[in-house]
This record gives structure tokens, sequence and C-alpha cells, in this order.
């Protein structure tokens, strides 16, 4: 926190209280080093007010040495945080929320939760040659709200897996095959397997991407040309991408 940055929005000599305002580093190498005090909470943990009355001024993180990928390995155990929304609790009816993601590696678990949803998120991936990737995506939710419309079911359950193969520098290619079960575990849910090929062509900066994919339910949940419900779905999709 550095309150003597040049026009920084945050800047200032003192704080609300009048206690002088120097540099604080709050964490030095992932270690939590100073807290922010005034001098009522410094009374009452026995410590000087390091003139944060009000909260801090210009807070930032230093940019550090470490890559994104090397920093997730440095723990076995990680704690990764990718969003936060609101202040995770009313007040008033005592409704909260609470979510985290932690990763190890390649394994990633997501996690939300609440009163009324519930959402868990598992990815994972693993190199089995250097030209041959395997990866792994299970999903479970379970969404009690009643505040979207349009869903197929208040819950899901999904298990992906997508092969990728490099062939050679200029043409990969992979699949994905997801598996979806809507609603809770019973003979009447509705299932859904999807598997999608898709290819990569590389042309100096140019990437074509084509993708075909098909959709097949044991309930009539798609609409074909005729405007007719159906238990299947084909769509075939060309992208192409330019490196400028």
């Amino acid at each position: 926190d550095k309150p003597n940055i040049v026009k920084g929005l945050g800047s200032r000599y003192f704080d609300s209280e009048g206690v002088k305002t120097d540099e604080l580093k709050l964490v030095d190498q992932g270690i939590l080093k100073h807290y922010l005090v005034d001098t009522y909470n410094g009374k009452k943990l026995n410590l000087k007010s390091n003139g944060r009355s009000g909260g801090t001024s210009n807070l930032f993180f230093e940019k550090g040495s470490i890559s994104y990928k090397n920093l997730l390995k440095l723990n076995s155990r990680t704690l990764y945080i990718t969003e936060t929304i609101g202040h995770g609790s009313n007040l008033v009816t005592g409704d909260y929320s609470v979510g985290f993601q932690i990763s190890n590696g390649n394994l990633k678990l997501g996690f939300v939760h609440s009163q009324k949803s519930r959402f868990i998120d598992l990815i994972s991936g693993f190199d089995i040659s250097e030209n041959f990737y395997m990866g792994l995506n299970a999903q479970f939710a379970n969404y009690k709200d009643g505040e979207l419309n349009g869903r197929i079911d208040d819950s899901y359950t999904s298990l992906s897996i997508y092969p990728q193969i490099t062939s050679s520098e200029t043409f990969s290619w992979g699949m994905r095959l997801e598996y979806i079960s809507f609603g809770d575990f019973t003979d009447d849910k509705i299932n859904v397997i999807s598997p999608t090929l898709t290819a990569n062509f590389q042309i100096d900066d140019l990437t074509i991407k084509p993708e075909l994919r098909l959709d097949s339910s044991n309930q009539d949940l798609f609409i074909n040309n005729n405007v007719s419900p159906t238990g299947t779905l084909s769509s075939f999709v060309l992208g192409a991408v330019y490196k400028f």
C-alpha cells in the first residue's frame, strides 16, 4: 500500500485520524506481514496505528519473477481465487454464497455453494505423449433459485473427455465427447451425448478451424428443419483466425 504515488487516486500524507501514512508492505513472499491498523483497533491488538484509518490508499501488486504455471506448482495445496461476487452474504435474510478453486498442477477443482445453488467443476489433463493430450472435465450443478427460466432442469451432471492430437506443425485435430444428464438420478431423466470433432489447419498466419457436432438425446429436445421436435441434431461450423 503506497500512499505517496504522485497523483494517485488514494495518495495522502495522513489518514482520517491525522496519523502519518507511510508505505506499507502488507504481503511479502506470500506471507502476511502487516494489518491495516487505526488507533482504535491498534489499542485492541496492542499495535501502533500505521495510518490506515479509512482503509488502504493505493493498493497494488508488484510484478513477480515467477510464471503463472510455476506459481501454481509451488505448493501441493493451493487456493486459487478466480472471482468474487458481492459481499458473500445478505445480512437481512442470512443468505450466503461461497466459492473457491483448488489447483494442483494440471488438476483444477472449482466449487460454489449457497442455500439455493451448488456448482462443482473438475478440470484435468495429461500429456500421454509429445503429440497426444487427453483432457477431462466433470461438472455437477444444482440450481434451486427458481430465477432462471428456459432451463431443461434445475440440475445436471456432465462428463467430458477431449483427446487432442498434433499430427504436424500445420495440422492438429481433437474430439470432445460429452455426456450430460439433466435432473436427479431417476429413470425418466434426460440424457444427451454430444461428440464434437474439430481440426486446425495452419497456413502461415491463417488458421482454418472446421467443426462437426452431433447431439443425441433420449427425448425430443431439438427442432429439425421442418420445425418438428427431434432427438438428434447435427451442425457444421467453419471458422478462420488470422494473426496480424
